[in-house]
């Protein structure tokens, strides 16, 4: 059995999603009340835009992996995705729209904090979610859980104390994941891992420009 494979499936009014749909957008609904309770509006606002753009680009990647289906059947759309291809066109997409609208508010170091909590939440709770929305090995199910609970709580604590904290958040939360990724099935060859990889460079360039505004 592979780790967090998708085995329940849920239908709301005429659709049917799949709980890792369910778990997207659930993880994007939590990080939005995160977000709303420590940053401003207009922040919010980005990083709302940034998770819509990131959610369109992956459902209609479905169009480049699966032309012909789509073709044939239009509503399509509405079920599936694009899967690994989707969500690295997703990132990328969602990426450089972030990276315009920092630019313009000049790489605040409180904007790139708010990115970085941002995508620790969404992260955090999609890995729970699917884990709790479907079947696995109960140890692999455990070490998630607790690993990702352990990481928050600790960023809980370090992000008001620490000055530059971002950098050093975002480094330790690629070797807790990838501590995670290596005890399971997949190992290092699974999406979520790389994308956490490409957001700590991310999130290091942004307070690369930061730092170069400053000077």
């Amino acid at each position: 059995m592979k780790y967090l494979q998708v085995t329940e499936w849920y239908i709301v009014g005429s659709m049917t999603l799949s709980s890792a749909w369910v778990a997207v957008l659930a993880a994007f609904f939590l990080t939005w009340i995160v977000l709303w309770k420590l940053y401003d509006k207009q922040m919010r606002e980005i990083l709302v835009d940034v998770a819509f753009t990131f959610i369109i680009v992956w459902k209609l990647s479905v169009i480049l992996t699966d032309f012909s289906m789509v073709i044939k059947f239009p509503l399509s759309i509405l079920y599936f995705n694009g899967g690994k291809t989707g969500v690295i066109l997703g990132t990328l997409f969602a990426s450089f729209k972030l990276y315009v609208s920092l630019k313009k508010r000049n790489f605040l170091l409180q904007d790139i904090q708010a990115v970085l909590v941002g995508y620790i939440s969404i992260q955090t709770s999609y890995q729970i979610l699917q884990v709790l929305l479907n079947e696995g090995l109960w140890w692999q199910e455990a070490i998630t859980t607790i690993s990702f609970s352990i990481y928050v709580v600790f960023v809980s604590f370090c992000l008001p104390k620490m000055e530059k904290v971002n950098q050093f958040i975002s480094i330790a939360f690629v070797f807790m994941h990838i501590i995670v990724a290596v005890l399971q099935p997949n190992g290092f060859f699974q999406t979520p891992l790389f994308v956490t990889v490409f957001f700590a460079f991310f999130i290091n360039f942004l307070l690369y420009k930061s730092e170069r505004l400053k000077k």
